[in-house]
């Protein structure tokens, strides 16, 4: 089977996780109190998928990623990183939008939306069949509380400039009922992208969390709860993170991923990365964000394929 490189001037994957298995109750350490409950009932809510037929020809497998860029877990400070920020965006959990293949803004956590003739309001309808990954229902409390969270500067979060249109407090969001909210803000351009990159957090785990506090919670990186195509597995500190696919993802937005199992390996070094990839029995199928001498030069190898988009951002600008 070929094994993948991708030549990237970015990062992106669309991944994810879900079960619990044999490895539910490692690296808890100090958290225990916090992670046990909840890893156990993220194995439960799996547990009644248990039985349940997949194609073999469609479904199996396990890929491993690497690249240079660590991941600093799951939380509003650790959104600064690129790997950690498109984990959150497309692995674990979910958006209110997402782009689709020619770059128009289509639903995903949200089923629809309006805006208001003035440009003022923005109201959201939710899907009804996305479970956090713990059996809970992910509801329009869930993205109130994500905005209010990221809106605060004590979170940190590097992209706030997002939200500085919204209002403040309760006065910038209206919870209209389980699966309906509604914004208010002053008229600006791009307000859609706002949701497009923001993930959606659990309120019922971190709710009562300080804020300032979160980067330091054991849901960061001990047991990251999520309601993405992917649920948590385990985590190596400095290594590795390892995720599992979920069965609870809902059909119309491509149901269980095919993929069993999903690695990410942080390998500080480009030439190192590139021996994993290519060495026989090697530790990795992907390999992200390679440079353009090692691109050329695994375009020559029958047995590898690499890949290349453009990616656009911009990385800073310099003024005179």
């Amino acid at each position: 089977m070929k094994r993948s490189l991708l030549f990237l001037f970015g990062f992106g994957l669309s991944v994810g996780l879900v079960a619990c298995g044999s490895d539910t109750g490692s690296g808890l350490g100090p958290y225990g109190s916090f992670c046990g409950p909840v890893l156990a009932q993220m194995g439960s809510f799996t547990a009644t998928f248990e039985g349940q037929e997949w194609p073999e020809e469609r479904y199996g497998g396990m890929a491993v990623v690497g690249s240079v860029a660590p991941m600093r877990g799951f939380s509003p400070r650790a959104a600064g990183t690129v790997a950690s920020a498109q984990h959150m965006q497309f692995v674990t959990h979910m958006t209110l939008l997402e782009f689709d293949e020619n770059l128009e803004m289509v639903p995903y956590l949200a089923e629809s939306w309006e805006v208001s003739e003035d440009g003022t309001q923005l109201t959201f309808h939710l899907r009804d069949d996305v479970f956090w990954h713990d059996g809970h229902p992910t509801t329009a409390e869930d993205v109130a509380f994500t905005f209010r969270t990221f809106r605060d500067p004590a979170s940190l979060y590097s992209n706030q400039s997002f939200f500085l249109p919204y209002f403040p407090g309760e006065e910038g969001v209206e919870v209209v009922d389980d699966h309906t909210i509604r914004f208010n803000f002053a008229p600006h351009a791009d307000y859609l992208e706002t949701w497009r990159g923001q993930p959606i957090f659990p309120q019922h785990l971190l709710g009562e969390v300080p804020v300032d506090s979160l980067h330091a919670h054991p849901y960061t990186s001990e047991c990251p709860v999520g309601n993405g195509p992917f649920r948590f597995l385990s985590h190596s500190a400095d290594e590795s993170w390892t995720f599992e696919a979920n069965p609870a993802f809902p059909s119309v937005l491509g149901g269980r991923p095919p993929l069993d199992r999903y690695v990410y390996r942080t390998i500080s070094e480009h030439a190192t990365l590139q021996i994993e990839l290519v060495r026989e029995r090697g530790g990795l199928d992907v390999f992200v964000q390679m440079l353009p001498l090692q691109a050329a030069a695994a375009r020559e190898n029958p047995d590898l394929s690499v890949w290349s988009f453009p990616y656009p951002s911009i990385f800073f600008v310099a003024w005179n």
